[in-house]
């Protein structure tokens, strides 16, 4: 289920700026190694983090993940994982810019 207005607002925010791409469509499971070895941060910050599986994929890539501290999510730590509170967009964006 896609968010419209969600998908449309991140690609203008993403058009600003050349180092973030949104791709706003369905991945094939073949292609998601490409992806998540291109990545040098992934951004979870949808409703269904904790059901989509997409964090313990992340990390089994080794890859550096950006997530709200919630659920489960709160007990990750070390390098690899930054967080930010829940619906604090503003702590959100300064660690983007800062990244």
């Amino acid at each position: 289920r896609w968010d419209r207005k969600y998908v449309a607002k991140l690609l203008a925010i993403s058009s600003r700026t050349s180092n973030i791409a949104v791709i706003a469509k369905f991945i094939p499971e073949a292609d998601i190694p490409l992806f998540l070895n291109s990545a040098d941060y992934l951004l979870f910050n949808f409703s269904d983090i904790l059901t989509s599986a997409g964090v313990a994929l992340a990390l089994s890539y080794k890859k550096k993940i950006i997530t709200p501290s919630m659920g489960c999510l709160q007990e990750l730590s070390g390098n690899a994982c930054i967080k930010f509170e829940t619906g604090n967009n503003k702590a959100l964006k300064n660690i983007l810019l800062r990244l």
